[in-house]
């Protein structure tokens, strides 16, 4: 059974993360643009600050990004109700979910 309610439902957990996977990429996107009009503000002396300057806030905006839906259906989508809309997982396990997400992110 690909789409209904249970541990079954395969078909909605794909395409969720497949609209994460996208939505990671446009965020990153979105970010490049954002992080080089800071940096050019922010007026570094040496090319290697400015640099310096994009690859660390790149790399802190990357690993938040890319890493976040994973941490939160490990340890918080059971435990916590965003917006008022239940996303825990099945009978409280996630462990099919986040290896759908970690195989397609």
């Amino acid at each position: 059974q690909l789409v209904g309610g249970g541990a079954d439902a395969v078909l909605p957990k794909v395409m969720s993360c497949i609209f994460q996977a996208s939505s990671i990429l446009v965020l990153r996107w979105l970010a490049d643009i954002v992080f080089t009009k800071l940096c050019d503000l922010e007026n570094w002396q040496k090319e290697s600050e400015y640099q310096a300057a994009m690859i660390s806030k790149k790399f802190c905006f990357g690993f938040v990004n890319s890493y976040f839906p994973i941490y939160f259906v490990g340890f918080m989508a059971n435990h916590i109700r965003p917006f008022g809309v239940d996303v825990s997982c099945h009978e409280g396990r996630c462990l099919d979910y986040m290896t759908m997400m970690i195989a397609i992110i």
